[in-house]
């Protein structure tokens, strides 16, 4: 049972006749933090997933008695926060917009399997801070890191992580140097490197994380060159590359697992060489200047394309297509009268 509501403090209690709850979202704008105890959450005892948003500190101590939870999503600071590492159960924790100096204290976690730092303060962390991210335990297999400066020592630290299967870090200041430290984290299967500039790295990941299935790269001035060795990655069924340089898909192509393709935003004009592409679901290639030759689809996005009413009747000859995005792609009442005739396209 999932239960999401949005309370004055003195309601709180009410809750506690759900004893079999097992995931609670709290959204606590008008809490009164002087009335609040661990009492609150003493009914909950088979509780596994507990997200608090709203509050600017929270104290550890309330939570002492939730021994099934597993997962805890805060926004705000926290007190006391050794507290948590008496719960048995508790493998995932993700820390947003809130005061966060306890690093030392969450790597002494040992059952931490997922972590996030979500736009907390202070964004730059000086450097013992950020060296501390390599003293995580062995469990933790998933690290995700947003608008926190970590640069170059922060990547160097994380690829000790070597148990990790998932990364994601935006805004965090990798330049090509940091993306070639994170080659050594050969047991990643999905990485997203987005808001960066990691640019000439991006040839090096390629090459040395052949296990990737999810691959973003979003905004990091990526040009052809960068990928030409993307087609190694033999088992990648999902491929973000939004706001770059990229004009040529031949590279891309290749990669015939891809189930999921986004690379709005880039300067394509040619799409003919996804044509064979036959595992391909999702296609988004908003902002491109594509030629109206499109030959391929199912969910197309489109928008600010400029295919006009020819490309349109491209796009009306394919047979399986059932979701399409153009907004503003220059059609005409014609074009869209053609379009309107495509038995398969959800409205």
């Amino acid at each position: 049972m999932t239960l999401t509501f949005s309370y004055e403090i003195g309601q709180v209690k009410v809750l506690n006749k759900y004893c079999n709850l097992q995931e609670l979202i709290m959204r606590m704008e008008n809490t009164y933090l002087r009335y609040f105890n661990d009492e609150y959450f003493a009914g909950f005892k088979n509780l596994k997933e507990l997200r608090i948003f709203g509050m600017e500190r929270i104290d550890a101590e309330w939570l002492k008695s939730l021994h099934n939870l597993e997962l805890l999503e805060l926004t705000g600071s926290i007190r006391n926060i050794s507290v948590l590492e008496t719960l048995p159960k508790l493998s995932k924790i993700l820390f947003k917009r809130g005061k966060f100096r306890h690093l030392d204290e969450l790597t002494l976690f040992n059952n931490l399997r997922e972590v996030a730092f979500i736009s907390n303060t202070p964004c730059h962390y000086d450097t013992n801070q950020i060296q501390l991210l390599s003293k995580f335990g062995s469990n933790l297999t998933t690290l995700k890191i947003s608008k926190h400066i970590i640069g170059m020592v922060g990547a160097e630290c994380i690829s000790k992580l070597i148990s990790l299967t998932n990364l994601e870090i935006s805004f965090g200041g990798i330049t090509e140097s940091g993306a070639r430290k994170l080659c050594k984290l050969t047991n990643l299967h999905s990485l997203t490197i987005t808001y960066d500039t990691i640019e000439g790295g991006t040839s090096h990941l390629i090459d040395s994380l052949p296990h990737l299935t999810h691959l973003d790269l979003t905004r990091n001035y990526i040009f052809d060159n960068h990928i030409r060795n993307i087609s190694k990655l033999k088992n990648l069924t999902s491929l973000i590359l939004d706001v770059n340089r990229i004009s040529s898909l031949d590279e891309i192509s290749k990669l015939e697992t891809l189930n999921c393709l986004k690379l709005s935003g880039n300067h394509i004009k040619d799409v003919k060489p996804l044509s064979g592409m036959k595992f391909l679901r999702i296609l988004s290639l908003s902002g491109n200047y594509i030629m109206p030759n499109t030959k391929y689809g199912l969910s197309l996005g489109l928008a600010s394309s400029n295919i006009g009413d020819e490309g349109a009747k491209h796009l009306a000859s394919i047979p399986t297509l059932i979701e399409l995005d153009l907004e503003e792609a220059n059609l005409t009442e014609e074009g869209i009268a053609l379009l309107s005739n495509i038995k398969t396209l959800k409205v």
